[in-house]
């Protein structure tokens, strides 16, 4: 689906501004290894490592995806399956790896290769891990989607930035489900931020944990900083900026995501109406008219609602 049409003003490609994170503190990582129960990080798997590896790996071919994805049957069957859907729109059944993979594309092998590998290390089945990881998803998309149009050389970035941005919830919601369902429920229905209700509880935030992370695991400096700043709100010097940087997208994507509702409760909660009030910024960062709001916040919706089935694990 085309959304450039949306836009009142193509912005420069290039990524000039480059936030970065701030160094967590010792203390603040032994928090973090105290909430995993005093465990460690769980490591990515070989495979997964692999994986993540090839997605940010710029001279990777699809013979390099194959040889990998060979190794898991159950992913192999299920990306077979993606391409002989009605959305890639294929005139004949794909029936070999080989095929599907050509037919699939680079950079969706590379997207839902990232989620299968982020399911497999946070596998929890509860309800509320449901909603993160459709509102994970959704973001990624929107990402993706806005910086084709604003930030193209981002692309590539910005379907992995938008996933990983909110994985220390995945990590709350794997050792402290408990706890983190509380702040969950609360933030939808009194329309209150997650970090301060996490802080109270945790010390630490989602967007700490993840930070921690990033760094164990050794994602890109631009991830890392993406996953530590991205409740930053956005201000009034973000504005006519011609260069929009991957921390700017995701904020935008983050915020466009929970005003449509994607990731939270059937009910309209507090929290979308918290979100809606600050859409201003975000409308300004990435320039759509007032006039257009409404058929690009429905074209992102569609194109989740396309997309969203392969990145959901089976059963």
């Amino acid at each position: 689906m085309v959304l450039g049409k949306y836009f009142s003003k193509k912005t420069a490609a290039a990524n000039i501004e480059k936030p970065t994170a701030n160094p967590l503190s010792p203390a603040m990582r032994g928090t973090i290894f105290q909430l995993s129960g005093n465990r460690n990080l769980p490591s990515m798997p070989r495979s997964a490592q692999r994986a993540f590896q090839l997605s940010i790996d710029p001279n990777a071919s699809l013979q390099d995806f194959i040889e990998l994805i060979e190794q898991d049957e159950g992913l192999a069957s299920r990306i077979i399956r993606i391409t002989n859907s009605v959305y890639f729109g294929r005139p004949e059944p794909c029936t070999t790896l080989n095929d599907a993979v050509i037919n699939i594309g680079m950079q969706e092998l590379k997207n839902l290769l990232n989620a299968n590998t982020l399911c497999d290390i946070f596998p929890s089945k509860h309800p509320v891990r449901a909603q993160l990881w459709m509102h994970n998803v959704a973001v990624g998309i929107f990402s993706r989607e806005i910086a084709k149009r604003l930030a193209p050389k981002l692309e590539g970035e910005a379907f992995l930035a938008g996933l990983m941005h909110d994985i220390g919830k995945l990590f709350l919601m794997q050792f402290q489900p408990v706890e983190f369902e509380k702040i969950v429920t609360k933030a939808f229905q009194k329309g209150e931020d997650f970090c301060p209700l996490e802080e109270d509880i945790f010390v630490c935030n989602h967007t700490e944990i993840g930070q921690y992370i990033g760094e164990k695991w050794t994602f890109p400096d631009s991830i890392q900083t993406v996953i530590s700043l991205h409740h930053t709100p956005i201000s009034t010097k973000d504005f006519g900026k011609q260069n929009l940087s991957l921390l700017d997208i995701v904020r935008a994507s983050d915020s466009l995501a929970h005003v449509l509702g994607l990731g939270h409760p059937q009910e309209r909660s507090a929290y979308q109406r918290m979100k809606e009030r600050s859409m201003a910024g975000v409308w300004n960062l990435i320039k759509v008219e007032p006039n257009e709001r409404q058929a690009f916040q429905a074209s992102l919706k569609q194109q989740f609602e396309d997309e969203y089935q392969f990145y959901v694990r089976p059963g």
